[in-house]
């Protein structure tokens, strides 16, 4: 898809911070009950605690220099951005939430690939974690 990923800074974690794992979600559709798997849209984690920021546009090579991991819903695991308008229209409005924690561990691992990789890494992070700061914002995108 052509998504390109909005660069991200962040300050450094509380004190024992290892490394850092950021998920993007579409919160309206994870909130739903069931929750729809489509909004488990990325997540890169394994980022080295000296690292604070991604650049725009952030991509697997630019993971892979520094050691971390991506899991995204389609096979490169590269971010995959806001379309609640999957189908086309703007009837929709979905809200999005960038989640960066701070980890006690300089490695995690994740089980799983697409979205429910992205979804694992969820559960995962939400119980384990030393601090976590949340970047909201809503969409009606349509993709390209």
């Amino acid at each position: 898809m052509g998504s390109i990923m909005p660069p991200l800074q962040w300050t450094p974690g509380p004190e024992g911070t290892k490394s850092y794992a950021i998920t993007f979600i579409d919160i309206t559709l994870t909130k739903k009950t069931p929750p729809d798997q489509n909004g488990y849209h990325w997540v890169v984690y394994n980022i080295p605690a000296d690292v604070t920021e991604l650049p725009e546009g952030f991509k697997k090579a630019q993971a892979d220099a520094i050691g971390a991991s991506q899991i995204g819903p389609f096979g490169s695991g590269d971010y995959f951005g806001p379309c609640p308008n999957f189908g086309g229209g703007n009837a929709n409005t979905d809200t999005y939430e960038f989640r960066i924690y701070a980890l006690a561990s300089e490695t995690i691992q994740i089980t799983g690939s697409g979205t429910m990789g992205v979804r694992n890494a969820e559960t995962l992070l939400e119980g384990d974690h030393l601090a976590v700061a949340v970047l909201s914002g809503t969409s009606n995108a349509s993709p390209p």
